[in-house]
């Protein structure tokens, strides 16, 4: 390897190869070869990619005072004075573009230079693709590819503009047929999405629909109740494993807690059976079933744990000891409220929907709201999420909730997805 101030040096005899190769020396204020010149094009997709384009373009038609009395052709402008060109993203789609034309025989067939003038030929070869890469972007307007027969002698800047223009396209490059292409492939996407996600809906909905119009009565005040009393047998199965010394030790069916338990549920049971109130008795008995639930989720945790290791000590979640019982019971006790109030959810959508349908007929107003409600929630919810990139915001939008709206919005837009799965339902019931 050659050390750094050797290639640096290669680096600046190229760069003053280049401008004498374009006469750029001849200029009285051409400035030091050892500060270059560099021309960023910054990205932003194909807005960047045409705002980069114009900006060479500009740059390749100025003529500098001394080039005044010059030829088009001879005069490259003032492009070339710049040295080195860094793109990203959008600039680097124009950027590749105008590299690929100083390619020698791109733009003109040449013949191969012969081994005894390789270099000379190989200099002029790329001279006359630095010119036409030049004369390129001062072409005007840019060309149309057609299927016409083409120019015997076409100007030289037509072909790669013509190509520019038509490729630059790239979203619908054959026109209206592209247009409609990707509309049938918004709405085929759009379609299967609600597909996937509402065919499960409409089932569990319709399920909650035929539920209740079986039970007769209100789903909604019995989901209450649900979600009131489904997380109590865990509750009390929690405590039905109660440590002698310490909480490493295996849990035990018979002890303190779970003796008392029993005698309570009992006693509850016999209330029942021996009250005249049928509301006391109902409550009784429903108690009584409720400390059953515990000590059969008790019995089925404990014989889980006991399956999955023999011995306290065992590491891991397997280990049969009161630890992990707590543990595996806090996890059902988890689950047992994210299915009550997911069947809470449901029972709401179900009423709501109901008492909307009865009233979609009679009331347009309420048809025009509910149609114009969900494309307003998705514009909030999708301008929040914008507020909560890295750009500042003003000081009065940091107080706001931000967070809690967008989340607030989301809901909204998920109850809206099912109510209007559910009014699908209430119209085939």
């Amino acid at each position: 390897m050659t050390p750094d101030g050797d290639q640096y040096e290669a680096e600046q005899e190229r760069i003053r190869f280049r401008r004498k190769s374009l006469g750029l020396e001849k200029e009285p204020r051409e400035p030091d070869p050892k500060r270059p010149w560099g021309l960023a094009l910054s990205g932003g997709g194909i807005r960047s990619a045409t705002f980069c384009l114009g900006v060479l373009q500009a740059l390749a038609r100025a003529r500098p005072p001394s080039h005044n009395n010059q030829e088009p052709s001879e005069n490259p402008g003032l492009l070339p004075r710049f040295d080195y060109l860094s793109t990203v993203s959008g600039g680097g789609y124009i950027g590749a573009f105008f590299s690929s034309l100083f390619q020698p025989g791109r733009l003109h067939d040449q013949k191969v230079p012969t081994p005894e003038t390789l270099d000379t030929a190989c200099e002029t070869r790329a001279y006359k693709a630095a010119l036409d890469a030049y004369e390129v972007l001062r072409y005007e307007p840019p060309g149309r590819i057609t299927t016409a027969s083409p120019d015997s002698d076409p100007p030289i800047g037509k072909g790669p503009s013509a190509w520019l223009r038509e490729n630059g396209r790239y979203l619908t490059p054959t026109g209206s047929g592209d247009m409609f292409y990707a509309l049938a492939m918004t709405w085929r996407n759009w379609l299967s999405l609600h597909f996937v996600i509402g065919m499960p809906l409409l089932l569990v909905l319709t399920l909650v629909t035929l539920a209740k119009g079986a039970l007769q009565t209100d789903v909604f005040n019995l989901s209450i109740g649900l979600i009131l009393l489904l997380p109590l047998p865990f509750v009390l199965a929690y405590w039905l494993a109660i440590p002698g010394k310490n909480v490493d030790e295996r849990p035990r069916l018979l002890n303190i807690c779970s003796i008392a338990t029993a005698a309570v549920a009992m006693v509850f049971a016999a209330s029942g059976h021996v009250s005249t109130d049928p509301f006391v008795s109902k409550l009784c008995l429903a108690a009584a079933t409720l400390i059953a639930l515990s000590f059969v989720i008790y019995g089925a945790l404990l014989l889980m744990l006991g399956i999955g290791s023999s011995t306290p000590s065992d590491d891991g979640l397997n280990a049969n000891n009161v630890r992990n019982y707590r543990i595996h019971i806090t996890r059902w006790l988890s689950s047992a409220i994210i299915v009550s109030a997911t069947l809470l959810a449901l029972a709401f959508v179900v009423t709501l929907a109901g008492e909307l349908y009865a009233q979609l007929f009679t009331h347009n107003w309420i048809t025009a709201t509910s149609a114009g409600l969900l494309p307003v929630l998705i514009w909030i919810v999708r301008k929040l999420a914008w507020l909560k990139d890295e750009k500042p915001l003003p000081d009065w939008m940091l107080k706001l909730p931000l967070d809690a709206l967008a989340m607030a919005g989301g809901v909204l837009m998920v109850l809206v997805l099912c109510l209007v799965w559910a009014l699908f339902a209430q119209w085939i019931a």
